[in-house]
């Protein structure tokens, strides 16, 4: 862990969450007026849905991946048999 943000976790996937959802508008605000006002859409559009998508499970992921060490730190010789 880096040094000076011991204890910060919970505020820092409240930011990513954050980011994540305000992305999320701003991606529909786009599809909304390329599709509604202008009618046309491209590619570009297309993979921002894609990276959209899977935004939240890039951040479940490093979630997850953040609940690994407390994991194992209880796991004992004993309670693996």
């Amino acid at each position: 862990m880096l040094p000076g943000l011991a204890g910060l976790g919970p505020t820092i996937v409240a930011i990513m969450w954050t980011e994540t959802i305000l992305a999320g508008i701003f991606i529909g605000a786009r599809l909304y007026c390329r599709q509604f006002l202008r009618q046309v859409s491209g590619w570009d559009d297309v993979l921002m849905v894609a990276t959209g998508v899977s935004s939240p499970f890039k951040k479940s992921a490093v979630e997850g991946l953040n609940n690994i060490p407390s994991f194992y730190s209880s796991c004992t010789p004993s309670s693996v048999q």
